[in-house]
């Protein structure tokens, strides 16, 4: 199957889902994202801002304002690369890109990428091999490939998202070092 059908599968499925399923998933997410950021004593994590139908964020990016750790998250350029900024609160920082309508930082101050010591990345799709399938615009595999091999890159899914399959992968693909699910019980 072509990653636009895939793409598209995935996305009919998550919107089949209720709000109370996503903020379930989401809250054991998060939990578990916690506890790698307090673990591995992360102090610059990169991480998106989350639109309602993706793994909430919140929670991690509160935790991590609690605990002084510096909060990157990434706004889209003209050139199809991301920059992240720095947030500080999730009140006044905050604002929808023009023409995707996701969430994004207002430009206030830049974090180098060589600071940022993991990322958290939504995605659409997962398999057992820990492939992703964005949004199909390529923005976060540009990203990851252009980063270190040390930098920890994980993906953020709900347990609906992981494909029986594995998924059609191009030269481009970047594979995620981790994708933390919902261990639900």
């Amino acid at each position: 199957m072509l990653k636009k059908q895939l793409r598209l599968q995935f996305q009919q499925l998550s919107s089949s889902k209720t709000t109370a399923e996503i903020e379930k998933e989401s809250e054991v997410i998060a939990k578990e994202a916690i506890t790698l950021i307090k673990n591995s004593n992360f102090k610059v994590i990169g991480i998106y801002i989350s639109n309602p139908r993706e793994v909430g964020t919140t929670a991690i990016i509160n935790y991590c304002f609690q605990q002084n750790i510096l909060v990157a998250c990434p706004r889209i350029n003209e050139d199809f690369t991301m920059t992240f900024y720095q947030i500080l609160n999730l009140e006044n920082e905050i604002e929808k890109h023009h023409k995707f309508s996701v969430n994004q930082p207002k430009k206030i101050t830049e974090v180098p990428l060589s600071t940022i010591e993991v990322f958290f990345v939504p995605l659409v799709a997962f398999d057992n091999l820990n492939n992703r399938l964005g949004r199909g615009k390529g923005y976060y595999d540009r990203l990851l490939s252009s980063i270190s091999d040390k930098v920890l890159k994980v993906g953020l899914g709900f347990s609906w998202q992981q494909s029986k399959n594995q998924l059609p992968i191009s030269v481009n693909d970047v594979r995620l070092d981790q994708i933390i699910i919902p261990k639900l019980t």
